[in-house]
């Protein structure tokens, strides 16, 4: 969606991105992803265990133990 058209019906991109992550395009590029809130916690909620998941194994957060 181009950032005019998320600009004149924002409500509408909300009501996508509950379904699937929206991508907001600025001059023919990517400026933006809106996601859903549960969409973000589910991420971040991985995210987090696997850095712990990381940390317990002795790797630096962002790197892949053994690289």
């Amino acid at each position: 969606m181009n950032v005019t058209k998320f600009s004149s019906n924002p409500s509408r991109a909300l009501e996508a991105a509950q379904e699937q992550p929206v991508l907001v395009i600025k001059h023919q590029r990517p400026h933006a992803y809106l996601v859903s809130a549960s969409w973000w916690r589910e991420v971040m909620t991985t995210l987090a265990d696997h850095r712990a998941r990381l940390a317990e194994q002795g790797a630096p957060c962002g790197e892949a133990r053994g690289s």
